[in-house]
């Protein structure tokens, strides 16, 4: 889940109704699924002419305010430790008649902000679990192990530096993950510009990458234009957004973008009946993907027969490409790729 915040008047809400399709009504639904874009399916689909057709989605919520002017609420942090990725907006755009906290609109003293109150977050963790676990610990043990990571990165933190930017190796973040500290989740700042800066949309986002460091991604849109391209017809939103030497709109690069954080890769089952995307962890073998469609797929595993959907589009059908020999049969431990169209044998 892909958790979203801001401070006050940053366009979050903006942003949020036109993710859930919610229009103005602020008091909906706060969360759901969304559909991830890709240009595959839609061709797939034209192709088999199937009777249905889903896409991949991520689930996103819409968390509080983080207004600096108050106290932050203990909810807050509780929902940003259930996210698995955090994203925040920035306000980066300047117009006198819409207020905002500070007299000046500076995203990069915004982020460090808010960065800095994750980072107090997570100093609390730190210390609360060496206060805690200090007394009774086995010798060479793992709660051992966890305490002497954590003693050797609180006063990096409370120097102001972020989790992810320490230098741990893989078993020691291993160590930790259970401890969902904040500064270490996938990060992903939205920067709402002015309509004047759409124009500059990669050297800005080149620029904050830039600033923000590891584990991060960077997207800048114009919330407002957002809006008014999604009350047109798609031919002449996209002519609009050429205008600003842009290929793709902002929320879809976003959307996308999450579905990346989020470790996720595609694989499709293609048929008369349903084309479909389905979105799999990084790193899935064939058994795994068997499992996603149904366990009782998974249970019954024999073979999977894949292509990828180049070699198929390249082919033209899946006739042509099995006399080509580009349609294999693997194994449960194959490791399944991006774009991969599977159709699963199995017996149970």
């Amino acid at each position: 889940m892909v958790g979203i915040t801001a401070f006050p008047f940053s366009g979050k809400s903006t942003v949020i109704n036109l993710l859930l399709k919610r229009g103005n009504n602020l008091k909906s639904e706060n969360e759901g699924r969304i559909t991830v874009p890709d240009e595959r399916i839609e061709i797939l689909s034209k192709i088999f002419e199937p009777l249905k057709k889903t896409p991949a989605f991520i689930s996103i919520k819409e968390l509080s305010a983080f207004d600096m002017r108050k106290k932050v609420e203990s909810s807050l942090i509780n929902d940003l430790k259930n996210s698995d990725v955090i994203s925040f907006v920035a306000r980066s755009f300047d117009v006198s008649l819409y207020p905002y906290i500070y007299p000046d609109i500076d995203p990069k003293r915004d982020i460090r902000k808010f960065l800095d109150e994750l980072i107090i977050e997570d100093i609390a963790i730190a210390e609360k679990r060496i206060r805690t676990g200090t007394k009774g610990l086995k010798k060479s043990s793992q709660e051992e192990r966890e305490i002497e990571i954590l003693k050797k990165v609180l006063p990096i933190l409370e120097d102001g530096k972020l989790f992810r930017d320490i230098d741990l190796s893989d078993e020691d973040l291993a160590c930790l993950k259970h401890y969902a500290f904040l500064t270490l989740k996938p990060f992903l700042l939205l920067l709402n510009i002015g309509e004047e800066d759409l124009s500059n949309t990669l050297q800005i986002e080149d620029d904050f990458a830039k600033y923000l460091g590891n584990n991060t991604q960077v997207l800048a849109l114009s919330a407002k234009l957002e809006e008014e391209l999604s009350l047109l017809e798609i031919d002449e939103a996209r002519e609009i957004l050429s205008s600003y030497g842009l290929e793709n709109f902002g929320l879809a690069r976003f959307i996308r973008a999450c579905y990346d954080l989020l470790g996720y890769m595609t694989f499709f089952t293609v048929g008369k009946d349903e084309v479909r995307a389905w979105q799999i962890r990084k790193g899935s073998n064939a058994l795994e993907a068997a499992g996603r469609i149904h366990s009782d797929i998974a249970r019954g595993f024999i073979r999977a027969e894949v292509i990828s959907y180049q070699d198929f589009i390249d082919s033209g059908s899946m006739n042509e490409a099995k006399k080509r020999g580009l349609l294999r049969l693997e194994g449960k431990e194959y490791m399944v790729k991006d774009g991969d169209i599977l159709h699963v044998r199995f017996n149970i």
